[in-house]
């Protein structure tokens, strides 16, 4: 069962990875405008996610489908992960707050408040805050994972 769960995650950090990496706006932005630099750095974290964080994830999965989430690497690589995941969910979360507060800033007469405001560009609050909370909880699992004494992995 704990090996589904690491395998599933794996997955579910290819899809982010790639939706950083070849979505046409970002994920996370307030507005759909970005600059050269935004997107380079964007699909950066992409590749970041789907060949650092999900190649761990993947070796996790082995760990437990080989019955050895309890080897101190294996332990290790579970905290520092959920660890990992958790800065990374965390960051994003912060990133989206504080842009959406400095944009509710914003004079309404301000051109660039009028350029954001036309158009589709905010993502839901429900959907951010529920992506959230899922990433929490996957970092959490990950970190419990690594602190749990040695019974049985799986």
């Amino acid at each position: 069962l704990v090996s589904t769960f690491y395998r599933g995650s794996t997955i579910i950090g290819l899809l982010v990875g790639a939706s950083f990496i070849f979505s046409p706006v970002s994920p996370i932005s307030i507005f759909d405008e970005e600059s050269a630099a935004t997107l380079m750095l964007r699909q950066d974290f992409g590749f970041y996610v789907c060949f650092i964080v999900a190649a761990v994830e993947a070796r996790l999965f082995r760990f437990a489908a080989a019955g050895e989430l309890s080897a101190p690497r294996a332990k290790a690589l579970n905290v520092l992960a959920g660890l990992v995941i958790c800065l990374l969910v965390n960051d994003g979360l912060a990133q989206v707050k504080a842009g959406t507060a400095a944009l509710q800033a914003l004079d309404p007469s301000d051109p660039f408040a009028q350029v954001v405001a036309g158009g589709d560009q905010f993502r839901a609050e429900t959907n951010v805050d529920a992506a959230y909370v899922l990433g929490n909880s996957i970092g959490l699992f990950y970190i419990a994972q690594g602190l749990r004494s040695a019974k049985k992995d799986d």
